[in-house]
């Protein structure tokens, strides 16, 4: 599947937006480390860092995104303090897109995973770097 996403992706000659929605249709990454207990979602990976947690929540939530709210209730009240300092690292290096004016407590201020958080979130998967 990763080949034809990878063709379409290389000889493709017309919008480049269209190809990339027919590469995310063919390729998509299957993360079975959130369980959705209706509006919570459950990081079923105790071991994964702050930084990942935003990424697999990011990731499941789609075009959906969070607010820093839903992501303090997700990943855990206990790690607030780091993920106010983690959110901004994931936006400066471009895994992460913040939307909306103002503060991160301001529920008109969302976050969504980049396609950049998503190569990443791919590559990092399995690597002892993406744990703690």
């Amino acid at each position: 599947m990763r080949v034809l996403a990878e063709m379409v992706r290389i000889y493709y000659t017309h919008v480049i937006d269209e190809a990339q929605e027919m590469v995310n249709t063919l390729v998509e990454i299957r993360l079975p480390m959130i369980q959705d207990f209706d509006v919570f979602l459950k990081v079923l990976d105790p071991d994964l860092t702050v930084p990942a947690k935003v990424l697999v929540l990011l990731h499941h939530r789609g075009k959906g995104g969070a607010t820093f709210i839903e992501l303090i209730e997700w990943i855990g009240k206990s790690d607030k303090t780091n993920l106010q300092k983690r959110l901004p690292e994931l936006i400066h290096h471009g895994h992460v897109h913040k939307s909306g004016n103002g503060s991160h407590m301001n529920q008109n201020t969302r976050y969504y995973i980049t396609l950049a958080g998503e190569n990443h979130l791919a590559s990092s998967i399995n690597k002892s770097t993406f744990r703690r």
